[in-house]
């Protein structure tokens, strides 16, 4: 009797074993700490930690992997208003894997499928974008981090919340020639080439955007971003054909000012989400009356190191859904122990240097806990990002 007891059980435990992997791919658990917090979870088994410097809430390759970084900014505080700081989640998951983020999003007016009214104060008259594709032939990068078409000193970027962080690492950074924050406000970055963000087409961003474009064109802005992650719920979360009117009202007036970004995609899985829900932008774009104009498509990545490859996999679809058109990989992370990281740059670093549709790359992010150990030191693999 005990014996068929024991073996009912283990036939029972077998069967739900499969039952509760499945569960666990769709219900990785929210983390919402406050600034300084050091943040621990566990994650198909493996203990994932990392610093999360700033309060608030928290993307994988078609059939790959997972949710990107949170980069939602704040309110400006009155009565001038600051450059907004994104939260910073980071959520990982293996390929093949599906994972939903789990964050709590900013709260959003209820999207129209029309694109909001554009502010009164234009910056550049609105251009007519013909449909166009382009050949899937890009210029070159070379292997010594040369901005290739773009025209940058370096390929190689830096994203920050923290000017001052910023500046520092630049500094060590010879090998990194432009830098971004989410933001349309660079907040006084030196001796990189900013690029503007437009981080959804609310009011916090787009009452600023025009007047601080301007200024970043003044500087030398050699391109501009479109929204960012919109197909995720807790980032700017638009629908395609939504973010392709919007796109048309507010990027394309400055069409022929700068390289102009599609919006930025995860590397999730999920229907509707990442190089899906690009594919769709495409789509949506095409059926305008005026079309919208981007040069290049702006992606990210983040993985466990062990999936590291799947990078590669994610620029060539991200890189064909654009229609050949060049990829910025502007935030991308494996996680892992500092060496192990530190040894997937070494390796990586090269290969981005030598991929001929890729013009850009920033790794996520100048940060104490991430790419540096405090306000003045580098971290191991902060050290191989600036100098290899």
């Amino acid at each position: 009797m005990i014996a068929n007891k024991l073996t009912i059980l283990t036939a029972t435990a077998a069967l739900l074993e499969p039952a509760l992997a499945l569960s666990h791919r769709h219900a990785h658990h929210q983390h919402a700490q406050k600034r300084g917090d050091w943040v621990v979870a566990t994650i198909d088994g493996q203990v994932v930690s990392w610093e999360n410097n700033y309060f608030g809430p928290g993307g994988a390759a078609p059939a790959a992997t997972q949710p990107a970084a949170a980069s939602q900014p704040e309110a400006p505080a009155a009565p001038a208003p600051a450059a907004p700081q994104p939260t910073t989640i980071i959520k990982v998951a293996k390929p093949s894997q599906a994972a939903k983020s789990a964050y709590e999003p900013a709260p959003q007016p209820k999207k129209e499928e029309t694109a909001a009214k554009a502010p009164q104060k234009a910056a550049i008259k609105e251009k007519t974008q013909s449909k166009a594709k382009t050949s899937s032939t890009q210029s070159k990068s070379s292997g010594s981090s040369s901005g290739g078409s773009v025209g940058f000193s370096h390929k190689r970027g830096v994203c920050y919340n923290n000017v001052d962080l910023a500046n520092t690492f630049a500094g060590d950074c010879k090998n990194c020639g432009w830098g971004y924050n989410w933001d349309s406000s660079s907040g006084g970055l030196k001796g990189l080439n900013f690029i503007p963000t437009l981080w959804n087409d609310q009011p916090l961003h787009t009452d600023r955007f025009s007047d601080n474009c301007a200024q970043a064109l003044s500087d030398g802005a050699k391109a501009i971003f479109s929204f960012n992650e919109p197909d995720n719920v807790g980032q700017a979360d638009m629908t395609p054909a939504y973010a392709a009117k919007a796109h048309v009202k507010w990027l394309n007036p400055y069409a022929g000012k700068a390289l102009i970004g599609a919006p930025s995609i995860s590397n999730s899985g999920l229907p509707m989400e990442g190089v899906e829900w690009l594919k769709n932008w495409v789509s949506e774009c095409e059926k305008l009356d005026e079309q919208c104009h981007y040069d290049f498509c702006n992606v990210h990545w983040y993985s466990e190191v062990e999936y590291g490859n799947t990078l590669f996999d994610h620029l060539k679809a991200s890189h064909e859904a654009c229609g050949g058109k060049p990829i910025w990989l502007t935030e991308f992370a494996p996680t892992g122990s500092d060496e192990a990281i530190a040894d997937w740059l070494k390796d990586t670093i090269p290969k981005l240097e030598g991929l001929s549709y890729l013009d850009a790359y920033s790794y996520f992010k100048v940060e104490t806990g991430m790419l540096m150990t405090s306000e003045t030191a580098l971290s191991s693999y902060g050290s191989v990002y600036a100098s290899a």
